[in-house]
């Protein structure tokens, strides 16, 4: 329970970064990164029309492997939402997220998602994640601290 709470903490404050730079993640969105993007990638279908993924990162931890992805919108070049694939060695099961950029409901809908996980694969994508969104933060924030010439 606190992996979660502590989990959906960072989620709100890493939601909360991305929506100062992009619109409100659509169900539409939402439903492409969790079902459509496999459909397409396993089935060698086009990608989605305005849209494009650029690579965040790839890692393995313990028994996982997690890659992610920025969903792009191409009409404003901004961030529509975050793709998390993450595999598992131990149940052989490839489980794809979206993390929705500043909509309540699809967070909730996130939530639900990874609620019902069993605790080492919540601990390690707890991990992961921290690890790397919040190296994200802090670069954008530092960034956003130096003058501009």
């Amino acid at each position: 329970m606190k992996f979660l709470i502590f989990h959906i903490c960072l989620l709100l404050c890493l939601s909360q970064t991305f929506a100062q730079k992009a619109s409100p993640t659509t169900l539409e969105e939402y439903n492409y990164v969790t079902k459509g993007y496999r459909m397409q990638t396993e089935g060698g279908l086009d990608p989605k029309k305005g849209y494009h993924f650029n690579d965040l990162f790839e890692r393995a931890f313990g028994n996982y492997n997690f890659v992610s992805k920025a969903l792009i919108r191409e009409q404003k070049n901004e961030v529509g939402a975050i793709l998390v694939i993450v595999s598992s060695k131990i149940s052989q099961k490839d489980y794809y997220l979206c993390i929705p950029v500043d909509n309540i409901d699809l967070l909730q809908k996130y939530w639900a998602d990874i609620s019902g996980w069993e605790k080492p694969l919540l601990l390690a994508y707890t991990q992961i994640i921290s690890i790397y969104y919040g190296a994200y933060a802090i670069t954008v924030h530092d960034m956003d601290k130096k003058p501009k010439n």
